[in-house]
């Protein structure tokens, strides 16, 4: 869904995508966390986030360690992943998270404000269109 919305508004959306990877069901949540900081410290971070939600059913570190050689990341670099270098950012992003009120993925905020309304790509762009003339109209 946000790949079609990316495709529909082009450069003209920004987004952060936080850590939110604390969830009890799921289990290698956290590991997979890991990884796609890693991937993001290499500049694949997108590659990594497409591959690891297509197999969310296979997020073990054997999995993992497989996914980062097919992004052709150095061994040393995905062994990184997993050496704690990436854990505060982790937890800091799902403490500021509940803080501001995500209870769960995908929570979507648009300038700041949480957005509970449809989650469809169509939707989305639409009230982004709004919101970009809002702000536009305002100065």
């Amino acid at each position: 869904m946000l790949k079609l919305v990316q495709q529909a508004l082009g450069q003209e959306l920004k987004f952060r995508l936080p850590q939110f990877s604390a969830d009890r069901n799921a289990p290698h949540a956290f590991r997979a966390a890991e990884f796609a900081e890693m991937a993001a410290s290499v500049g694949k971070f997108w590659q990594a986030h497409d591959m690891l939600y297509e197999n969310q059913n296979a997020l073990r570190d054997e999995d993992l360690l497989r996914y980062g050689e097919a992004l052709g990341i150095d061994e040393k670099m995905i062994e990184r992943a997993f050496d704690g270098s990436f854990d505060q950012k982790i937890r800091a992003d799902f403490s500021g998270g509940i803080q501001i009120g995500v209870n769960g993925t995908p929570t979507l905020f648009i300038n700041g404000i949480r957005y509970d309304g449809p989650h469809d790509a169509q939707s989305l762009v639409t009230i982004l269109r709004e919101v970009d003339r809002e702000v536009a109209a305002r100065g």
